[in-house]
């Protein structure tokens, strides 16, 4: 692989934040292959969460001098119920606010959810049987959101599912940007057409996405 193409690759993984292995490289021939390629693996990233290195060190630092936790501790996979307790209601309230509101609140447990509609569930039975039907559901449909709600203030101690590790918060730090910028095909394959002129110096009204490296770009 020549020094042009070595070039290319480099700058296509910084700019779109992939990696792209050797083996791979062997395989693109044309810039449409990286273009497919780099949405494949934009398409995975979305998908797993995306995360980055320079974000997750960014959010380890907001973990160790904001809450006082240990470097150790603190992985991109590592659950943040068992990270943040004993402390998990103080620290979830203090990392919403350093990340502006962007956290979900705490939820209810499943276990604290079902005991929640069945006290309301048995009293209003007592109140079927020993007075009215009517105010039997009254109280039901009335007081349920409110005792839930009062709950779901006083007992909450769930994270939400899509904020429950510490690699789910790093896309509120910015470092998603550039996922959200190439965020479908055309805008990605005009970027890596960009790369191209510029990296093989050609025009362009020289290359397409199917103009092949060696054989009509004489890319070595």
């Amino acid at each position: 692989m020549g020094l042009d193409m070595i070039e290319l690759v480099l700058t296509i993984e910084e700019e779109f934040d992939i990696y792209i292995s050797d083996t791979i490289i062997e395989k693109m021939l044309t810039p449409r292959d990286y273009v497919d390629y780099i949405i494949e693996e934009r398409t995975k990233q979305i998908e797993a969460g995306y995360t980055s290195q320079k974000g997750f060190y960014k959010l380890r630092k907001i973990f160790i001098k904001e809450l006082g936790l240990q470097r150790k501790n603190i992985r991109p996979s590592t659950k943040l119920n068992i990270l943040l307790n004993p402390n998990l209601k103080q620290s979830w309230k203090k990392l919403n606010l350093l990340f502006t509101g962007h956290l979900l609140p705490l939820q209810l447990s499943t276990i604290q959810k079902i005991s929640v509609f069945s006290i309301n569930f048995f009293i209003s039975i007592f109140l079927l049987v020993n007075y009215t039907w009517d105010m039997a559901l009254f109280f039901f449909f009335l007081n349920y959101p409110i005792i839930y709600f009062i709950t779901l203030k006083l007992f909450a101690n769930t994270l939400p599912k899509n904020q429950d590790q510490v690699s789910s918060l790093i896309r509120f730090l910015g470092y998603s940007k550039k996922l959200n910028t190439y965020n479908n095909y055309m805008s990605v394959s005009e970027k890596v057409l960009e790369i191209c002129i510029e990296q093989f110096g050609v025009s362009a009204n020289e290359i397409t996405l199917d103009s092949h490296f060696i054989e009509d770009l004489k890319v070595c």
